[in-house]
């Protein structure tokens, strides 16, 4: 995966940068004090394409596209990649449950 694929990933610090991050080549989906992201990247062999599944957390009360995040799950931790977003999404809606 490009190195600066993924600090678009990690420099989010609210959920408009977080949507601006995702607006090509993946989406966002806010679950309770999570939001779940998707992206399509290149895989970390760069042989083949592939979602990666990262998970924020809400770090205030407040919600909405000012709301601050954080990244605190991410299947590119464990050189993790998905063929379909739905199987992203679903990775990292377990980690949300398994936290």
């Amino acid at each position: 995966m490009n190195t600066e694929m993924l600090a678009e990933m990690t420099r989010p610090t609210t959920e408009k940068a977080l949507k601006k991050a995702t607006r090509f080549q993946g989406n966002m989906m806010p679950v309770g004090e999570w939001i779940i992201a998707t992206r399509w990247a290149w895989n970390f062999e760069r042989e083949a394409m592939g979602y990666q599944a990262f998970c924020y957390r809400y770090t205030t009360a407040e919600r909405g596209e000012t709301a601050s995040i954080r990244l605190a799950i991410s299947s590119t931790e464990d050189h993790e990649d998905f063929t379909s977003q739905a199987e992203a999404g679903a990775w990292a809606m377990g980690m949300i449950l398994a936290d």
